[in-house]
């Protein structure tokens, strides 16, 4: 009998292989991550001192912040979905079932700030124990309860195409002084930026592993790198948004698309920098929502 995990109980099918193992474990003292074949989660006693939870019915573009160097994290005008997809990490939306259709339409503000006195320890948690903090919130504001099962999907396997790799390999961990520019002004180092015009992409000093997992939110699935492409790398990158995979993108719709506007993301990898996806069948654990309610206005 299929047991629904509150906010208090997380009741996770989770594999390893072939071998299935079934565990229980309290929200506040969850010892692994469900959500990710392999990947193991610390646990937190953080929670959020003060939490919002507000509609928008802006048109205002969606934002997350989440770097763990301020009080806390914001988001806004957030599709629930789009919510519920970045506190599990899970980059394939058809591995959440069971969702009632108003996630989809309905978007909201979320601000969250930790006590003063906890600053200092959410300054040394890592991301995915910050994203543990907003499955609380899902729980306690939006009633969440949902369960585990295993569901056959499809993923895109990253991996170098017939002509060869063209990103650009660099020796990581020199201070650069040039480059391109965060909105802070620092100059981007190991990580990617999504500009604000939808369909392009540039990054200094990523390995291909961070690469892979930015693609899953462009194409819907979880890609998994299997370029063997050692090291890190520059690159820009610039295609054709989809429109059904990014509903945000007529919002957004620049005034002068890209010069390689008329590419798919699938022909701009392959034509810029030398990758391709390939599509393969595996098993992964889904995230079942037994119940969701809409949050009142706070």
């Amino acid at each position: 009998m299929k047991q629904p995990t509150s906010c208090r109980m997380l009741f996770s099918l989770w594999f390893v292989g072939l071998i299935a193992i079934t565990s229980h474990a309290f929200c506040q003292q969850m010892e692994t991550s469900p959500h990710l074949i392999g990947q193991t989660s610390l646990p937190t006693p953080l929670k959020f001192d003060v939490v919002s939870v507000k509609p928008d019915k802006s048109d205002q573009q969606v934002n997350i912040n989440d770097t763990g160097e301020g009080d806390g994290l914001s988001m806004r005008n957030m599709p629930v979905n789009w919510i519920i997809l970045y506190a599990f990490d899970i980059q394939d939306p058809n591995l959440l079932v069971g969702s009632p259709q108003w996630i989809k339409s309905e978007r909201y503000d979320i601000q969250a700030k930790v006590a003063e006195g906890d600053l200092s320890a959410f300054h040394r948690l890592t991301k995915e124990q910050r994203r543990f903090m907003l499955q609380d919130i899902l729980c306690d504001r939006f009633k969440m309860t949902f369960h585990r099962e295993p569901k056959e999907t499809s993923i895109y396997a990253l991996v170098v195409a017939k002509n060869g790799s063209k990103l650009k390999k660099v020796e990581p961990g020199k201070q650069r002084t040039s480059g391109i520019e965060k909105p802070d002004g620092t100059i981007l180092q190991g990580e990617i930026l999504h500009s604000r015009m939808p369909g392009q992409i540039e990054g200094q000093e990523v390995p291909m592993e961070t690469f892979a997992k930015s693609l899953s939110g462009l194409v819907g699935r979880q890609v998994v790198d299997k370029t063997d492409l050692m090291g890190v790398y520059d690159f820009k990158l610039e295609w054709q948004p989809d429109r059904d995979l990014d509903p945000d993108v007529a919002r957004r719709e620049p005034a002068a698309a890209p010069d390689k506007a008329g590419l798919s993301l699938f022909s701009a990898l392959q034509e810029q920098l030398g990758l391709k996806l390939n599509s393969e069948k595996v098993m992964m654990p889904s995230l079942v929502i037994d119940h969701l309610e809409e949050p009142s206005d706070n």
